[in-house]
């Protein structure tokens, strides 16, 4: 990462909170990547990472060529999820990670998970119990104080996919699905049996959805 303080243009937006530094470092990432090729980049991610993208693709849309979104919504928590996001930092903070791992595993996963792919499972928990209680806190607390996004979704322009698990609690299929309806020209594909993580609970049917995507966008570009 790029430290803040060679950049005057954004040190000169004065005194930035972590979050607007970040979405700042993001943009000129973005920019400066872009700069460098004949096209723009393509987003991908998942999750709550995919807020991200949505964030950086309404700041910056000139700069994405394409976008693909994993298992995430557009709109703001309403009051019962940031309920329900202080009770999980309540968890964390005062009696650690391996308390909050498995309830949210049971969440986010889909039922199957569990006998299929256990190795799976125990990934996703060993990525959890080896992160931080801050940073889990920090993640928890951004998501609850995310804006609205879908306004924006109607304007975007480039080709976009969106992916979602058909067991996902989290990130249900119908955010998905509003999302695929303000998107001009998305492809929506609901990924069976997969919850809130497809990438890893199905990656078959997902690395088919996501490359048959890439190959399309291939053969526009060649169009050009």
């Amino acid at each position: 990462m790029i430290p803040l303080e060679t950049r005057p243009e954004l040190m000169a937006r004065g005194n930035l909170s972590h979050l607007d530094a970040l979405e700042a470092e993001s943009v000129f990432i973005m920019r400066e990547v872009a700069a460098e090729f004949e096209r723009p980049v393509l987003l991908f991610s998942g999750g709550k990472d995919s807020i991200v993208l949505l964030r950086l693709a309404e700041k910056a849309p000139q700069r994405v060529r394409a976008l693909a979104l994993c298992d995430t919504r557009a709109e703001a928590d309403g009051n019962e999820a940031k309920i329900k996001r202080a009770a999980a930092i309540e968890t964390v903070r005062t009696n650690g990670l391996a308390a909050y791992a498995d309830p949210f595993l049971r969440g986010a996963l889909a039922p199957r998970t569990f006998t299929t792919s256990p190795m799976a499972v125990d990934f996703l928990r060993g990525i959890i119990l080896t992160a931080s209680r801050e940073a889990v806190m920090n993640a928890l607390m951004a998501l609850a104080a995310r804006a609205d996004l879908l306004p924006a979704l109607s304007s975007f322009r480039f080709p976009t996919l969106i992916l979602v698990g058909s067991h996902d609690q989290l990130t249900p299929p119908a955010c998905s699905e509003t999302m695929h309806g303000r998107i001009t020209g998305s492809e929506l594909h609901v990924i069976p049996d997969a919850g809130h993580f497809p990438s890893i609970e199905n990656p078959k049917v997902f690395n088919e959805k996501l490359a048959s995507f890439l190959r399309a966008l291939v053969v526009r570009e060649g169009e050009r």
